[in-house]
């Protein structure tokens, strides 16, 4: 990836590599698909992230955007499918909001000192406007490779 803004953050990158996930869906209505896509990429995340850091890598920082009504449950469904994701709110999230859609996601190692982002996700609209059908849902998801490398274990 190359992003052509500066970044002040000593932790942002104008050039990086990025592995991603892209899943797309007709929705069934209740959020049922939303929790499906989410199911999909938190589950395949945390065996990734389980096998190469360990069982307590770090977390899932989850934001509800727009209607908490449907926010909800569509938490409600995931933490049932996944109960021992780790799962938290992180409410106070503004970046990439407007980009996303529904909810979005950061994916959150620990560190010796602190967390580091490792990885972000959320709802966007490209395949209900590349079709167009306002009932096509898409959740992207992604993790810095270079990061999750420099947490791993010397062996």
């Amino acid at each position: 990836m190359l992003r052509a803004q500066r970044f002040i953050e000593s932790d942002a990158f104008a050039h990086f590599v990025i592995f991603a996930l892209v899943s797309s869906a007709r929705d069934s209505g209740s959020t049922r698909t939303e929790a499906q896509l989410l199911i999909t990429h938190l589950g395949f995340w945390q065996q990734v992230l389980d096998e190469l850091l360990g069982p307590t890598w770090g977390r899932f920082a989850c934001t509800l955007i727009g209607d908490q009504s449907i926010g909800r449950p569509l938490v409600d469904m995931v933490q049932s499918e996944l109960p021992d994701a780790p799962l938290t709110e992180y409410p106070e999230r503004t970046q990439g909001i407007g980009y996303y859609h529904t909810a979005a996601f950061k994916i959150m190692a620990k560190t010796e000192a602190d967390e580091l982002e490792i990885g972000d996700g959320g709802f966007v609209g490209w395949t209900a406007e590349l079709i167009p059908d306002a009932k096509e849902r898409c959740l992207i998801s992604c993790v810095a490779p270079e990061r999750l490398a420099g947490l791993m274990p010397q062996d």
